[in-house]
């Protein structure tokens, strides 16, 4: 109990100060010392008092050991330190809460998150210091929370919303902004719900309101990581502001390249701009825009990325489409129209592709925690369970698949009331990957042949992308044949894995691949068929002598007098044989030939 006097007239008369709601979530703090400082919150006489006081319980949280002690005192104190009423209270309640999210670590977080509503609104407090100090405790919180961005931002959205006093609004949009540089990949893998939510508020009359979403949504855009969309975010920014900017931007965007891999972030950033393209009247804004769609959906590697977006682009397409009455510019939009198609019967075979059921992760964590018994209901230990699980969920969502980021999580969370093994923290990951949402392979013929290959790469020349994340797979005894039309970069992929330039290929010293083409270079064109086997250093490097070249040669239906020859005196068809008896004599592993009967 708290009393303190009211009246410095009469000493004698004291005044209960606690709110009903306080009491009731002093009456769970079990520890009566904390409780007992808690309680004197309410009274706070000014600042200076509500410093020290916040001070003294921060330190006590400090103090206490193990970390589950700590866990459970936070469980039980963060309710009463968010339900003071009065305005000096309300300033020591933003302290603590700064105080124990700068100093508890990832211990608190189950608990502090639970403060968020409070910052928020007490940003339009009455009371510059209470208004000030709410600012400094929603930077502490941000700071903290930032890597679980995820589980922060309802409240944030929450506080962005029109209703709320636009000191409030501008807090959370700030508090956006700072995940920037506290941890960008949240920031990026939370963008297709932040954008949405950012852009109401981009065309407020508040003029602080329009300022922070402003700054928001640039920061955000920075980090969705393509470097094709890059050069144009600043303009993607004005284009919300300002739509009657949208034709021009969709010009400058036709010129663009793109060559980098699609993913959800990249597509929360374009999809806004491309429904918008859609919609111009002009019907080169909308064929230059089925030109991006096109490009851009061949580009995304994992189809589930394209889910959410498919409904608002589908129907636009489609609407466009039919309502352009130039051929050419129909037939652009019919060709994007099938890629999204493409996209969508892909995304079809998953069957559903939405978030991730929490209470399944929950029940996996229970599950690999056995046979520890689950937590109770509204424990400190369950809230940190929900908490958890509320994590990994996300993180199946983002398709994370990095065992190190699974057990930093597990271990670091968990790990403040039990101890976490190796297995437990395996079984999460390999049970949490398993949920993990993707598009079905086609099943391969099971055989017995060595693999020589197995790596998935994607090759360009110059600007143009040729194979973007392809799948090859090469195994000993098989012929495979290169199908495509020309200059679709099938003899720049032959010399690519010769040259050893394709990545994750098994290199020359464990894999030997020979390049076969029906080509004399100039320099060397002086030299007889058996001098110009003879000079290629890889003939040299393995120590093939002069008589087994001549022997390969004669194998190959080349005579005596041919063996002297000058090469520059050859055929097609003899020059291609001649090719082909060096690459015998290398004895490569994959044999790789550009068109060898054109001349045969």
């Amino acid at each position: 109990r708290n009393f303190i006097p009211r009246f410095p007239s009469q000493r004698n008369h004291f005044i209960l100060l606690q709110a009903p709601a306080t009491m009731a979530a002093l009456a769970s703090v079990s520890n009566p010392h904390l409780s007992s400082l808690l309680a004197k919150m309410e009274g706070c006489t000014d600042a200076s008092a509500a410093s020290t006081l916040s001070a003294e319980i921060v330190s006590m949280f400090k103090l206490m050991k193990p970390v589950s002690a700590r866990c459970n005192a936070m469980h039980e104190a963060v309710p009463a330190i968010v339900s003071v009423a009065s305005d000096t209270g309300k300033l020591c309640a933003l302290l603590t809460v700064s105080g124990l999210a700068d100093s508890m670590g990832k211990a608190a977080e189950p608990y502090i998150i639970q403060a968020a509503p409070l910052v928020l609104e007490l940003a339009a407090a009455k009371t510059d210091a209470v208004r000030e100090q709410a600012t400094v405790a929603g930077a502490a919180l941000m700071k903290l929370l930032a890597p679980s961005l995820s589980l922060l931002v309802p409240h944030l959205f929450a506080g962005m919303q029109q209703e709320r006093d636009w000191r409030t609004r501008v807090l959370a949009l700030s508090m956006l902004s700072q995940c920037k540089s506290l941890s960008p990949l949240a920031l990026k893998s939370c963008l297709p719900a932040i954008i949405p939510e950012l852009t109401p508020c981009m065309t407020e009359i508040k003029k602080e309101v329009k300022k922070a979403a402003k700054k928001a949504m640039a920061d955000g855009l920075s980090v969705a990581g393509n470097n094709d969309i890059a050069p144009v975010l600043g303009d993607l920014v004005d284009c919300i502001i300002k739509p009657q900017l949208v034709p021009e931007l969709m010009h400058k965007l036709g010129g663009v390249v793109f060559v980098q891999t699609i993913d959800s972030p990249a597509l929360a950033v374009m999809v806004p701009l491309l429904v918008r393209g859609l919609r111009e009247k002009q019907t080169a804004i909308k064929r230059t825009t089925a030109v991006i769609i096109e490009n851009m959906s061949k580009l995304v590697e994992n189809p589930i990325d394209a889910a959410p977006f498919l409904p608002l682009l589908l129907p636009a397409l489609e609407k466009a489409a039919d309502s352009v009455s130039d051929p050419e510019a129909r037939g652009v939009c019919d060709r994007a129209l099938k890629q999204l198609v493409r996209l969508n019967n892909e995304i079809l075979k998953v069957g559903d592709v939405g978030k991730t059921d929490v209470g399944l992760v929950r029940k996996v964590v229970l599950d690999a925690r056995a046979p520890l018994k689950p937590p109770k209901a509204g424990s400190a230990e369950g809230a940190m369970v929900d908490f958890v699980s509320a994590m990994l969920a996300s993180m199946v969502d983002n398709s994370v698949r990095d065992p190190r980021q699974w057990g930093d999580v597990v271990s670091s969370y968990l790990g403040c009331f039990s101890m976490v093994d190796k297995g437990c923290v395996d079984k999460i990951t390999t049970e949490c990957v398993s949920l993990i949402k993707a598009i079905p392979e086609e099943e391969e013929e099971v055989d017995d042949k060595e693999v020589l290959a197995d790596v998935e790469f994607t090759l360009a020349y110059g600007t143009k992308i040729l194979l973007h994340n392809t799948k090859i797979k090469l195994k000993r005894g098989n012929r495979y044949g290169l199908l495509g039309p020309n200059d679709c970069g099938k003899t720049t992929l032959m010399r690519s894995i010769s040259e050893n330039q394709i990545d994750g290929f098994p290199p020359p010293t464990e894999l030997r691949t020979v390049f076969v083409e029906a080509d004399i270079l100039g320099e060397l064109s002086h030299l007889t068929c058996t001098e110009y086997v003879l000079a290629d250093p890889r003939i040299q490097a393995d120590g093939i002598s002069e008589a087994q070249v001549r022997e390969a040669l004669m194998t190959n239906h080349f005579n005596e007098k041919m063996l002297d020859d000058g090469v520059s005196t050859l055929s097609g068809g003899w020059r291609m044989k001649l090719a082909l008896s060096r690459a015998m004599l290398l004895k490569a592993d994959i044999l790789l030939m550009d068109e060898p009967t054109n001349h045969l």
